[in-house]
């Protein structure tokens, strides 16, 4: 009975492996491009899916649906969006045991997410995180019969060593994990020359593939300028974009016969992104604004300072701000998480 029950057991995932295999009716290639976090706050990624879609693959762009995306996205019939379901909050377990749970569940629901969408030529995934997002691509590529594709943004291991150090075994046991599946892969490719370097070091050879701006990005009219100043004050309710009058904000003004023009008044702005992690050292950019609000100098304008982001640190540095308030004289903060559309805009604000 136990050996009937064994070679049923096999013969089903012969089966299920050869259906996982089987190639796609549609003629178009087909890609899965995987981030093991929030898809709005990976544009490296949305970018991938919008570059193979030009290339006239099908895109499956696979991770949390926690932020919005770009109209690019989210109005491309070609681009399907395949959210994963988030980790369960279990604050009433032990640390150690809610994270192995977790690793678990990402595995699953990766591995069952994949095995739903039409076989794949090419699998793309982000790392960090490396656990388990790597060892489930390439679970899914060998068992499909596709080409892995590992985009490095960073060393999984190397945060996690953030909170641990690097002598921790479990950082040691991350790192061999990370660098021996990268060996296994089809293609790395990573963000930086120095990147490369190192990962040459490791026995993998990456090419390099450098972040640029997409069409997105480009230096807006003062219609444009006013328009996004506007949606700061109004919509986002950010009170240094506040005008003396409902057509105006800090830096620009709509007259009665709608043109626009720049105050004469009007302060700085400064913007800086950032993922507000461990790996980031942000103290640079406040330390930095002291020594500017400390100026003796009666000529230096004002400045706006917009940090755009989400993380585990940002309601920190918040705090930290806020009371240290009265040394950043002639400053104002402003910590938005824009509409992916709206972020080109200020970027492109100057």
């Amino acid at each position: 009975m136990l050996t009937f029950l064994c070679a049923l057991f096999f013969v089903a995932i012969i089966l299920l492996v050869r259906r996982l295999r089987r190639p796609n009716i549609a003629t178009q290639r087909c890609v899965h491009i995987v981030v093991l976090g929030d898809l709005g706050r990976s544009p490296r990624m949305c970018n991938h899916a919008i570059e193979f879609d030009k290339h006239k693959f099908n895109v499956h762009l696979i991770g949390y649906a926690e932020s919005k995306l770009g109209r690019k996205i989210s109005n491309n019939q070609n681009i399907q969006i395949s959210d994963l379901k988030p980790f369960p909050k279990l604050n009433v377990l032990p640390a150690v045991l809610v994270y192995g749970l977790k690793i678990l569940w990402q595995f699953g629901t990766l591995v069952f997410r994949l095995s739903q969408l039409p076989k794949p030529d090419l699998i793309c995934v982000q790392n960090p995180p490396s656990i388990p997002a790597i060892f489930a691509t390439y679970l899914m590529a060998k068992i499909r019969g596709a080409r892995l594709i590992i985009d490095w943004h960073n060393y999984g291991y190397s945060m996690l060593a953030l909170k641990h150090g690097f002598k921790h075994w479990i950082v040691h046991l991350c790192q061999r994990y990370e660098f021996f599946l990268g060996q296994l892969a089809n293609i790395n490719i990573c963000v930086s020359n120095t990147f490369a370097k190192d990962l040459s070091v490791h026995t993998i050879k990456a090419s390099v593939l450098y972040d640029k701006p997409t069409n997105l990005f480009h230096i807006p009219t003062i219609e444009e300028k006013h328009r996004i100043f506007m949606k700061m004050n109004t919509q986002y309710a950010y009170k240094p974009f506040q005008g003396r009058s409902n057509n105006s904000t800090r830096f620009t003004n709509e007259d009665e016969k709608n043109n626009i023009s720049y105050l004469q008044d009007r302060p700085a702005i400064l913007v800086s992104s950032t993922s507000w992690s461990e790996d980031e050292n942000f103290e640079l950019l406040f330390d930095a604004l002291k020594k500017y609000a400390s100026n003796e100098m009666n000529n230096l304008p004002s400045i706006v300072c917009i940090v755009t982001g989400k993380g585990p640190l940002k309601e920190q540095f918040i705090e930290q701000v806020e009371r240290e308030r009265d040394q950043y004289q002639h400053v104002e903060f402003c910590f938005p998480w824009l509409d992916a559309d709206d972020y080109p805009l200020l970027l492109g604000r100057i």
